[in-house]
């Protein structure tokens, strides 16, 4: 059985594209969401819909994803990031229909996924916070305080958009990316394969797919998505 985790699609439909079609051609029918769906995008409706048919296993959502519930139409932000962030809010908000919204708030935090004997722990930053990361840039003794008291064999995760696979006290970690806005340098889009048809152990795949950056770009000036330059210019380069 191989299973395909994506996380971080951000309103992303061109990369979310990519990636499913390599999923597709891959011949993989099982997909697990780790959060992280509609903000920071030009295309919010869109991409729900075709999370949907893709009929995950698990679907979780992110710390943006919660900013549906936690900002609101009468917030004042206080900061130019706040006031980023809000105007992020609402375009998303404003393109979403209730039922959407209330549908991505009813998703857990985080979900256990029981195939072929192996217990795999979905979560979208770490087992302890929807916000904290899990990749090679945390020390070793954090992310070992981070996976304590788990039982599952396999933790995956994504939040900060760097992919990493690591093995620590026995248990699996696999972030693994960003579908629609990566930031370890390379701006193909990101996700994983877990394979679990070998008889030892698990196996771990990082995918980058090219997709149309400058489809995306124009889409957002189409949608008069905010801070579009600013969005360009991270999605070309890989990085903040």
């Amino acid at each position: 059985m191989r299973i395909a985790i994506i996380s971080d699609v951000h309103g992303n439909n061109v990369a979310f594209t990519a990636v499913i079609c390599d999923i597709q051609n891959q011949g993989i029918n099982h997909v697990i969401f780790l959060g992280d769906l509609v903000m920071v995008g030009p295309e919010p409706n869109l991409v729900i819909n075709m999370l949907k048919a893709l009929n995950p296993l698990c679907w979780l959502k992110g710390n943006t994803d919660i900013w549906l519930d936690e900002m609101s139409d009468d917030w004042k932000p206080n900061t130019e990031k706040e006031r980023e962030l809000y105007q992020y809010y609402q375009y998303a908000k404003s393109r979403l229909n209730r039922g959407q919204i209330e549908y991505i708030l009813g998703r857990p935090i985080t979900k256990t996924v029981e195939c072929m004997g192996t217990s795999i722990l979905c979560v979208h930053g770490s087992p302890r916070a929807v916000n904290e990361i899990m990749d090679y840039r945390v020390p070793l003794e954090y992310l070992t305080q981070m996976i304590e008291g788990v039982k599952e064999d396999i933790i995956i995760c994504g939040h900060s958009h760097v992919p990493y696979i690591g093995e620590h006290n026995g248990k699996y970690v696999f972030n693994v990316g960003s579908v629609g806005k990566p930031l370890d340098g390379d701006n193909r889009a990101s996700y994983g394969i877990i394979n679990l048809e070998s008889e030892t152990k698990p196996g771990f795949e990082i995918r980058r797919i090219h997709y149309s950056i400058p489809d995306i770009v124009e889409l957002a000036k189409v949608r008069d998505f905010p801070y579009v330059k600013k969005y360009e210019n991270v999605l070309t380069r890989g990085l903040l």
